[in-house]
């Protein structure tokens, strides 16, 4: 599919969402206006952190009206929420499959009488955006009775945004966290253990918080120069990150299709590289202002293990009690050695159940167990817990 101008301008939009959970709205009225929906709601269901909700709707669904629908249809739907968790992103399934896979008819459920009356909506399709055991996310699409379907050229329309979506909301976790236990988000940033720092268009620092700070400080792969630009010490990363944020610049201006990438960032040190994660960022009416293009850019220090959590992996990925022991221990920075020597057990008991653990969690080495680590549980302070210095 060919990309307009229109599709880079709403691929532009999707990023505004980032920090802005506001920003849903006029973005999935777009949507709605490109596929032929009635309305259009999207949900995130976080199976470790209960704090991170998303249900983002469409002009169509105001405030008052999921007010409604959570008082007396939620319970219905939540089960057909949960079944989405079978199929993979790409796939378009109708409401009617949803409830097939859960033993019901959707004529006995009363979302789909409420829908017919109050909004004559009478077809609804639902996709997956991400797979990350961690969380469940979709899109939702309404059609009226008179157009119960969804078209071949609408679902490649879907397509073309999908990954962009996906990449909102993975990005979108730890700031929805924030804005849950502090109401804010950039004015306690702080409160993030992972280093954050936002680049305008030409690659200036604008804001970063107290672990990008700390980070800096170590002088050991990433540093600021004088005029504020986020530069790696080593010439081949330094042309990787500028080339990288130059992209996802571009995407926020509505110039390229690009949702950034995960970087890893050589030290002088022998400590293992930075993972530097970045991504298009756009500001809005309420955060940075509407003017705002720029890039968002996270750096986690496998060396820094004090935030990072193994809590939730063994329930997400069946973890024997073994590998679940052993993945706390790679995760502080144990070596094969050393984990052998603490458990009391051979070094090639500790091989076989290191290769079962990456194959279960689908990782391949301490780095990826570690960002995984990260993703399941976002290292953020607890609601109780103020930083040392807090400037809120």
């Amino acid at each position: 599919m060919v990309i307009s101008q229109k599709n880079l301008d709403l691929i532009s939009g999707i990023y505004e969402i980032a920090l802005d959970p506001l920003a849903w709205r006029p973005v999935l009225d777009q949507l709605c206006l490109e596929t032929g929906a009635v309305a259009i709601n999207t949900v995130l269901v976080d199976h470790t952190i209960p704090e991170i909700r998303i249900n983002a709707t469409s002009a169509k669904f105001t405030e008052a009206v999921l007010r409604e629908f959570n008082a007396h249809h939620l319970e219905n739907e939540a089960p057909a929420i949960m079944a989405l968790t079978k199929y993979r992103p790409g796939e378009f399934i109708s409401e009617t499959q949803i409830y097939s896979d859960i033993g019901r008819n959707r004529e006995e459920v009363s979302t789909t009488g409420w829908l017919r009356e109050r909004f004559n909506i009478d077809y609804r399709v639902a996709t997956r955006l991400n797979t990350d055991p961690a969380w469940l996310d979709c899109l939702t699409f309404h059609y009226s009775a008179e157009r119960p379907f969804i078209r071949e050229e609408e679902k490649r329309v879907i397509d073309l945004y999908r990954q962009h979506f996906a990449r909102v909301i993975e990005i979108n976790r730890p700031f929805t966290l924030l804005q849950s236990r502090f109401r804010a988000v950039l004015s306690v940033l702080d409160r993030f253990q992972i280093g954050t720092f936002i680049l305008s268009e030409q690659g200036n620092i604008v804001v970063c918080n107290r672990e990008a700070e700390r980070i800096l400080s170590l002088d050991d792969g990433l540093a600021r120069t004088r005029d504020q630009q986020l530069v790696c010490r080593d010439e081949k990363d330094r042309l990787k990150l500028a080339q990288t944020v130059e992209k996802v610049c571009k995407t926020a201006k509505a110039e390229r299709d690009d949702k950034g990438r995960l970087l890893t960032i050589g030290r002088h040190s022998e400590e293992d590289p930075f993972l530097v994660d970045i991504a298009p960022l756009r500001g809005s009416d309420m955060v940075l202002g509407n003017r705002f293009r720029g890039a968002l850019v996270l750096v986690s220090d496998p060396g820094n293990h004090r935030e990072l959590s193994a809590d939730g992996l063994r329930l997400l990925y069946g973890l024997s009690e073994a590998e679940e022991a052993i993945c706390r221990m790679v995760i502080e920075g144990l070596r094969n050695d050393e984990i052998a020597e603490s458990r009391n057990v051979s070094l090639d008991t500790v091989k076989t159940q290191l290769k079962s653990l990456y194959a279960k969690t689908r990782t391949s080495h301490r780095i990826d167990l570690l960002r995984l680590a990260q993703n399941v549980n976002i290292p953020v302070d607890p609601p109780d817990q103020s930083p040392e210095t807090d400037e809120t």
